[in-house]
């Protein structure tokens, strides 16, 4: 595959909102590195972040840095002692840049790596998916071995989110429920019934698999749902309060024989007693509204 001398790409050079379009050298392969021929790149909800340059991004991320960490593309060149990638070939591109050498890539987590560098976010790398040509590490390039589209293959990156929590735990055999759908919410509840959760499938009601015991909600607590836990939280106050009042009003009447102090007494029992009365009814009327 020729590789042209320069390409067009997403720039943040700044720190300001929006992203230059420019025109650059392509990168050349380094040891170790491929060029890869961008086919697609994925928005992620961080990228709106690093766009606007918030508060997020300012954490996530480090200026200059060409945007997109959820690219595939086709192989058009490699570097010096890459065996395992040709020209030609289709790969996915891992993000995240791990180290191999710390405590916690030792034990097999890199995902959470001490020294994590990470594509798209100007992280140990200044290269990301928003480019005609892109140069990354071989060994962050995964080779499709199936005949997946490039529309489908630049969702393997949110799809490991995914799977790498759902596979955490064991759900063969399990009923899931996954509270909130979108698209990685949506992945998990695929790749749980890939995984062999009980089911086969799911969604609210049946997936493509024909079960029904996914359980996915895509919607967050209603109004009514919100009013039964400050109910909760009432109750669980209210009797804190109650029991500390009463108590207090007994140790009260126990020593003292003064007149005064026995009219607050049974001031404050009537005061619970009304304040009992009017949390039955408060509560009533929307638990059954």
């Amino acid at each position: 595959m020729s590789v042209p001398s320069q390409m067009k790409c997403l720039v943040k050079e700044t720190e300001k909102e929006g992203y230059d379009l420019v025109t650059r050298p392509v990168p050349k392969a380094g040891p170790g590195d491929v060029i890869i021929k961008i086919d697609k790149v994925s928005i992620c909800g961080s990228d709106i972040n690093l766009w606007k340059w918030n508060d997020v991004a300012k954490v996530i991320a480090t200026i200059p840095f060409i945007p997109g960490h959820e690219a595939t593309g086709v192989v058009a060149a490699a570097g010096e002692g890459v065996t395992e990638l040709r020209a030609g070939q289709r790969v996915a591109v891992e993000n995240h840049f791990y180290c191999g050498s710390c405590y916690l890539c030792k034990e097999a987590r890199g995902d959470i790596c001490q020294r994590m560098d990470q594509y798209g976010h100007g992280r140990g790398t200044d290269q990301g998916g928003c480019c005609q040509f892109s140069r990354v590490p071989a060994r962050f390039c995964y080779a499709l071995t199936r005949d997946l589209t490039p529309d489908q293959a630049v969702l393997l990156e949110p799809m490991g989110v995914a799977h790498n929590a759902v596979d955490s735990i064991d759900v063969k055999g399990e009923d899931v429920l996954v509270l909130g759908c979108g698209p990685v919410g949506l992945f998990a509840v695929a790749v749980a019934g890939a995984l062999g959760q009980s089911g086969g499938g799911g969604g609210e009601g049946e997936g493509e698999g024909g079960g029904e015991r996914i359980h996915a909600s895509e919607d967050a607590p209603s109004h009514k749902q919100h009013i039964y836990i400050y109910i909760y939280i009432y109750i669980y106050i209210y009797i804190y309060i109650y029991i500390y009042i009463y108590i207090y009003n007994i140790y009260i009447y126990i020593h003292t024989n003064t007149h005064t102090l026995k009219h607050i007494y049974i001031c404050i029992n009537i005061y619970i007693l009304f304040s009992n009365l009017s949390f039955v009814s408060y509560y009533s009327v929307f638990h059954y509204a």
